[in-house]
């Protein structure tokens, strides 16, 4: 027993000794250590990108085609041959950061990172590792290096990579893999590929900056697959990636004074960032990155922007910044520096690090936040041109400083197209926003309907009237989807019992939609609300019976007003029966004959219209008493479905969910701006963290889906800033409770209103948005778009332009309409049979692809299109600017 004590004690004691040792790293570990070297680049760094859309194909790589029962089409072009070379400019590339997701529609993904090196001749070696779905081809400084699951000799852009193994698709039973299925992460993993430690030639670099280049291309599908689908138009999106970079890394032993892109550089950095991306809190710009001039394409009479981001990993400090006048490069003229407006989008909590909100002054201290830590600070350059400005180009300096730091200048460059846009009360694309009276006086707690009230008001509608909304909404009962505890026309009760109407708030306040936004298309008396009673479309847009059922309706009440005492100036609730009941028709009759007399005396008599309608409907009863009141026009409507009428009786202005067949530019063509009626359409999909290209190509896509516009935005509905007055606050809470089933209790789920506010809350009133300025980029194109399709669709006018010039315009139109379509879907649909609320799922591919793809260009090239028809016809026609 002592015996075996005292070897165990000998082992501890040898153990004690020598474990010192072997916590020392062995010479192989060491040359392991050694070999990892210097990251130079990696996933997380900032890539410039390039996206080729293409319709899916099955097959193998030597025989792939379409399903031939799909109805996707996707052809967008292919990068320039030369993209990987070292002195490519691709400035107007997507930037983001890795790894690159991929999509059944991605074809072809082209990927450039730089880093910098000071003295090549000292690098030992260069580490290349991937790992990404289909194949890959490395180039460094322009040459190509390596390539993994690409056949060898030569190869194109459109070249396939090679074949996936049949299990990569479908399970030992037959069945396909998909994202819905429990094997789906073994599926993931099969289909990632890999490249291990690859040895990359030093000779090729350069001193200073050098350029890593990635090729993806897509592999096939499986011929099987369709089979298991009706067409790709329905196979899931999330179950397989054609081509995607999932990881990279380059790694260099013996690199010196290197400039990585891996992480945050020091000190203050500016950058550049393309207006249809968003700034994030935890972004950087590419060290090895030249700062360009933030460059702006307009034309006379719009507003147009430009974006640059500051960022540090410490916090920035009484930025300031300042732009000169803007002088055209050749010949006279001059945009004053009053015509340039600088402003600074403030962080937005609502899901995401994202930025939103356009203040005119920055935040005195700029946080450094965020994940990796970091302050960010996006700085937003927006023209708005003069009318008479001479077309050309025109450059400006930005000086941008800092605590600490040193000015930085950064140029600006404009592009100013002949065309002279309409002001945006002409405009023909219908926009339908709401403003929300009483959500703006609780938010800046100010009394209804004061001095202070009507000051905010007139902001929200200057706001909107920048983007042309042409519609206004008049609670002529209490308790609305707008949040109104009273109705807008005050109820007087005279001593006979007889009522007569105070219609001044309502007068003030279409005063100033007027002032502000132009006469409206629209003005929306609100009549009635869930609380009134209704019937739901069984199924909603899905039953072609359009049946009505009670299920779930609300419960039947008459209509709630505001009883005004003139000598107490109290106000106080008052219930009328439900309409077509005894004595409901008398006092409606008399309050809508003043406000018919009011509303004439405008011109508006015959834009006023009762609603407003949605999936849940008013009973045949009040639709046809209303009828009665207001026959000039119908109901106006929003729903899922679309609804034409209303129990026989067409409707005045109807939004939808469910979008119509966008047009195959190769054959038909669609004018929604030619349509008669208010067909709009109700974008449901879109949110406060949707991509900014969606709300700058929203207005296009609804035209050339044969839509008016699109309706149901929200203005101002700000959450309510009255937390620290417990009185008003409960006061508040009691009107809530006591209006279930009313539009502020639960009209926001069922409509939509939950939606995102094109506005913001500052400090003194509502604010722009990024959003808000791009969706008005958006529809100034839409304005040279029609302008261009009236002359081409009227013969006469056709005839003066010409049939080579309209040919031009009609294939510069065709290649809008195809992005527009892909920014939405990353495809269009064959012949103009598919519907935006139907198959194709909507995804990040066409969004990705649509930054990539220089549509800058395409906004010059649109104006300059404009522009020359205009002259050919100034003074000639109907179509000459004015």
């Amino acid at each position: 027993m002592r015996y075996r004590l005292r070897c165990w004690l000998a082992v501890l004691y040898l153990g004690l000794l020598i474990s010192p040792l072997l916590a020392l790293p062995s010479p192989a570990a060491e040359a392991s250590t050694e070999l990892e070297g210097t990251v130079l680049l990696d996933t997380d760094g900032v890539w410039r990108c390039h996206y080729t859309l293409r319709t899916p194909v099955f097959g193998t790589s030597t025989d792939a085609h379409p399903d031939p029962r799909s109805n996707v089409l996707a052809q967008s072009p292919l990068p320039p041959t030369d993209w990987m070379a070292p002195t490519f400019d691709d400035s107007r590339w997507h930037r983001c950061r890795g790894p690159v997701p991929g999509y059944p529609t991605f074809s072809l993904l082209c990927l450039r990172e730089k880093f910098s090196v000071s003295d090549p001749a000292k690098v030992r070696s260069l580490k290349f590792s991937a790992a990404f779905h289909g194949g890959l081809v490395v180039y460094l400084n322009g040459k190509e290096v390596a390539r993994s699951y690409m056949r060898e000799g030569r190869i194109n852009l459109e070249t396939l990579a090679e074949d996936y193994p049949e299990e990569a698709f479908f399970m030992s039973d037959g069945q396909p893999r998909t994202a819905k299925h429990k094997a789906f992460e073994e599926l993931v993993a099969r289909q990632a590929r890999r490249l291990r430690g690859v040895d990359l030639p030093r000779s090729l670099l350069r001193k200073g900056v050098n350029v890593l280049g990635l090729e993806i291309h897509r592999a096939p599908f499986h011929p099987r697959l369709p089979k298991f689908r009706k067409g790709w138009d329905t196979f899931s999106p999330g179950a397989w990636a054609a081509a995607a970079l999932l990881e990279v890394k380059l790694q260099g032993v013996g690199v010196v004074d290197v400039v990585p892109n891996t992480a945050r550089p020091k000190g203050l950095q500016v950058w550049n960032l393309s207006a249809v991306e968003k700034a994030e809190q935890g972004g950087w710009g590419n060290p090895n990155e030249p700062l360009h001039p933030v460059r702006i394409i307009g034309t006379r009479g719009g507003a147009f922007s430009g974006q640059i981001v500051l960022s540090s990993r410490d916090d920035i400090q009484h930025l300031k910044a300042q732009v000169s006048a803007l002088a055209r490069k050749a010949g006279s003229g001059t945009i004053p520096s009053s015509c340039v407006r600088l402003r600074y989008p403030l962080p937005a909590n609502e899901r995401g690090p994202r930025f939103d909100a356009l203040s005119d002054m920055p935040p005195a201290i700029i946080p450094a936040t965020g994940e990796p830590s970091g302050a960010v600070q996006p700085l937003w350059v927006t023209v708005q041109v003069p009318a008479d400005a001479a077309p050309g180009e025109y450059e400006g300096k930005l000086s941008l400083s800092a605590k600490d730091t040193r000015s930085i200048e950064v140029p600006v460059q404009l592009t100013v197209c002949g065309f002279r846009l309409p002001d945006p009360r002409e405009f023909r694309t219908f926009v339908d926003a709401t403003e929300f009276p009483h959500r703006l006086a609780w938010r800046y707690d100010v009394p209804m309907w004061s001095q202070e009230h009507f000051a905010l008001l007139a902001t929200s509608f200057d706001l909107l009237g920048s983007i042309g909304n042409k519609t206004v909404y008049i609670p002529l009962i209490a308790r609305t989807f707008t949040g109104n505890e009273h109705s807008m026309v005050r109820w007087i009760r005279e001593a006979d019992g007889t009522y007569k109407y105070d219609l001044s708030i309502m007068a003030r306040y279409l005063d100033l939609a007027e002032k502000h936004m132009g006469k409206p298309a629209v003005v929306c008396l609100q009549i009635w609300d869930h609380y009134i009673g209704g019937l739901y479309q069984e199924e909603g847009w899905q039953n072609p019976k359009n049946r009505l059922t009670d299920k779930g309706a609300q419960e039947k009440r008459g209509p709630w007003v505001t009883v005004l005492d003139v000598a107490t100036g109290k106000l106080e609730e008052m219930q009328l029966p439900m309409y077509g009941e005894a004595g409901s028709r008398q006092p409606w009759a008399s309050l809508i004959q003043e406000v018919r007399a009011h509303l004439r005396a405008r011109g508006l008599d015959k834009v006023m219209m009762p609603g407003m309608a949605g999936d849940l409907r008013p009973v045949e009863k009040t639709v046809s008493f209303w009828k009665d009141l207001i026959p000039e026009n119908g109901w106006k409507c929003v729903s899922h479905y679309k609804t034409a009428r209303l129990y026989g009786n067409p409707t005045g202005c109807a939004a939808h969910v469910a979008f119509r067949a966008v047009g195959d530019p190769e054959g038909e063509h669609y004018y929604g701006w030619k349509r008669p009626d208010l067909d709009l359409q109700f974008y449901r999909g879109l949110s406060a963290s949707s991509a900014l290209i969606e709300y700058r190509t929203l207005g296009e896509m609804c035209l050339q889906s044969n839509l008016r516009g699109f309706s149901h935005m929200t203005a101002d509905n700000f959450p309510s800033n009255i937390t620290n007055d417990r009185d008003r606050r409960r006061a508040h809470d009691e009107f809530l409770a006591a209006t279930p089933g009313t539009a502020i209790g639960k009209f926001f789920a069922t409509y939509g209103f939950e939606r995102p506010m094109l506005l913001a809350p500052g400090p003194e009133g509502a604010l722009s948005t990024v959003r808000l300025e791009i969706m008005r980029e958006g529809l100034q194109e839409c304005e040279a778009r029609i302008f261009i399709e009236k002359a081409l669709t009227d013969e006469a006018l056709r005839a003066k332009v010409g049939e080579g010039l309209a040919q031009i315009c009609q294939r510069l139109l065709d290649e809008r309409t195809r992005a527009a379509a892909y920014a939405f879907y990353a495809a269009y649909p064959k012949h103009g049979t598919h519907s935006w609320g139907k198959g194709l799922r909507r995804e990040a591919a066409g969004l990705n692809w649509f930054k990539s793809s220089d549509w800058q260009k395409r906004s010059k090239q649109l104006y300059s299109a404009a522009a020359r028809i205009a002259v050919i016809l100034e003074g000639s026609s109907g179509l000459a600017q004015k």
